[in-house]
């Protein structure tokens, strides 16, 4: 389970994969060797949210991956002065593929 590596991202407001993850521990309570009971639970509403915002989050996920491929970029979109004019236009080719941008 990543539960750790995902929960610094809940400070950026993205808490879909930290809640997915926290439902993972709460199902392999037992098997984690708890002797108590979880001291979390989620409602079946709660549950059915989540399923809804971790499609959202898993598309959006998809999606960046579709640009960082697209683009050639590393995932943090730094480029380097040799390669920004190539990047740009593919960008914007990006965009008027997706009816997101025009040429002039």
């Amino acid at each position: 389970m990543s539960l750790w590596c995902n929960s610094g991202g809940s400070w950026d407001g993205e808490v879909a994969s930290f809640r997915h993850d926290l439902m993972g521990v709460i199902n392999a309570w037992e098997a984690l060797g708890c002797k108590q009971p979880c001291p979390i639970s989620f409602s079946s509403e709660e549950i059915q949210q989540h399923k809804e915002e971790l499609e959202e989050y898993n598309d959006m996920v998809e999606t960046m991956a579709d640009i960082i491929n697209t683009l050639g970029t590393s995932d943090e979109g730094p480029v380097s002065h040799e390669r920004y004019s190539a990047v740009a236009s593919r960008s914007c080719q990006r965009g008027v593929e997706k009816g997101r941008c025009h040429h002039s």
